[in-house]
C-alpha cells in the first residue's frame, strides 16, 4: 500500500505532476513517463523516468512488495525495447538494489566511463 501522510506529500506529489506535464508539453525530443504496477487495486511497485531521444533515466522508484520491483523492471524493459531505446539508467549503485540490478543484466559504469559513454566516446 502506498502511504500518504498529508499536506508536505501532496505538495510533493503536485509539484512532480507540474514538472512532468511541463517536460511532455515543452521539452523537445523528451517525455516524462511513470509507470505503476498494481495487485488488488493497490500500486505495488511504480517509475518516473525521462525518455530522452534513445534513452532513459529513472528518476525515481519504488516497490512496496517483495519482487514488484524486479517485475515492474522487467515490464519498462520490455516496453523501452519495443521503443528502440538503446540506453537504460536505473540509478546510482547501491548495496540495497545492486544484486538484482546486476542479475538482470545491469552493468556498472564509474562517473567518469558514464560521461563518456554519454559523449559518445569509446
Amino acid at each position: 500500500m502506498v502511504h500518504y501522510d498529508g499536506p508536505e506529500d501532496l505538495w510533493s506529489l503536485q509539484t512532480l505532476k507540474k514538472g512532468l506535464e511541463h517536460i511532455n508539453k515543452y521539452g523537445k525530443n523528451a517525455k516524462a513517463i511513470t509507470v505503476a504496477l498494481y495487485e488488488d487495486d493497490e500500486i505495488v511497485a511504480g517509475d518516473v523516468g525521462l525518455l530522452l531521444g534513445d534513452e532513459y533515466t529513472s528518476f525515481t522508484g519504488f516497490k512496496e512488495k517483495s519482487n514488484a520491483g524486479k517485475i515492474l523492471l522487467f515490464l519498462i524493459a520490455e516496453h523501452l525495447v519495443a521503443l528502440g531505446v538503446k540506453t537504460w539508467d536505473f540509478g546510482i549503485t547501491t548495496a540495497r538494489w545492486d544484486s538484482y540490478k546486476l542479475a538482470m543484466g545491469c552493468k556498472r559504469f564509474t562517473t567518469e566511463e558514464y560521461i563518456a559513454l554519454r559523449a559518445g566516446k569509446p
